[in-house]
């Protein structure tokens, strides 16, 4: 009979993004403490990867990747449950709880934690800070535009047009080398989304599946229109030099990918199918 013995892991989401499926409200903004557990059983034979025992995931707190949930008790999102459906496979535990971003980089810095994600972009910058696992996701960038908008087909559309970003982004960044465009920055992307649904700007520059997730959202009756731009990529951050973690949930990454579970949650939450 195999012996088990557990392994607790923490995961930590920093709340910059009130956003939450299907019903985003900027009251979830304030709810910093919340907390949702997941156990599971590690086999004796296989080695824990870090000497405390623990994980600790960071996020953006931007949907669909994590977020509190409608009611402000829970950790939700298409990344959440994916780090999820990797400990299942490879035998670790994870608990979620929102903490600053900013705060959680300086501990990972410091070898306090051990991974971060919240869709943590594959660049040189972020290289200075942390590795990465491989990829779970490839973007492109798009504009997100009213519905009835019918002006706006391209980004040779924009000309004196009010578009809006979020900061400290890979499209904030995309968005600064165009200089006849007038942006306005925002915190989080569904203040983005709403600015856009309620008219008060023209349009928007996000990732394409984060766009794509608030283009089905029906209370704010949105298109997309997607970017011929330079790919990026989403991964988790490792904390340097860690390649037992790395190890770990790549294998976990390649099971959930083989058996289908990867492709389900990608569904669930961007609301389309994957893009390699």
């Amino acid at each position: 009979m195999n012996c088990y013995k557990k392994y607790i892991f923490v995961l930590l989401l920093p709340l910059l993004f009130a956003c939450s499926k299907d019903g985003d409200t900027s009251s979830n903004e304030q709810k910093s403490n919340t907390e949702q557990s997941v156990s599971y059983e590690d086999n004796a034979n296989s080695q824990p990867t870090s000497n405390r025992n623990f994980y600790i995931f960071a996020s953006e707190s931007v949907m669909p990747l994590a977020a509190h949930n409608a009611n402000g008790n829970a950790v939700e999102g298409f990344e959440f449950e994916l780090l999820k459906a990797i400990a299942v496979q490879e035998g670790f535990t994870v608990k979620g709880v929102i903490r600053p971003q900013k705060m959680l980089l300086n501990m990972l810095e410091n070898g306090e934690i051990d991974i971060i994600g919240g869709g943590i972009v594959v660049n040189s910058k972020n290289s200075q800070n942390m590795d990465f696992t491989q990829p779970y996701a490839y973007f492109n960038q798009a504009l997100l535009v009213r519905e009835e908008n019918s002006t706006i087909l391209s980004l040779d559309n924009l000309s004196d047009k009010t578009v809006a970003v979020a900061k400290d982004t890979t499209s904030s960044s995309f968005l600064s080398s165009n200089k006849s465009v007038l942006t306005q920055t925002f915190d989080t992307q569904f203040q983005v989304a709403r600015a856009v649904s309620s008219g008060s700007v023209d349009a928007a520059v996000m990732d394409a599946p984060i766009a794509s997730y608030y283009s089905k959202q029906d209370n704010m009756r949105l298109r997309v229109i997607y970017l011929d731009t330079q790919r990026n990529t989403f991964a988790f951050g490792i904390k340097k030099n860690r390649e037992d973690l790395q190890q770990k949930l790549n294998s976990g990454l390649q099971k959930v990918i083989r058996d289908g579970t990867y492709r389900d949650l990608y569904v669930k939450w961007f609301r389309t199918e994957p893009v390699w």
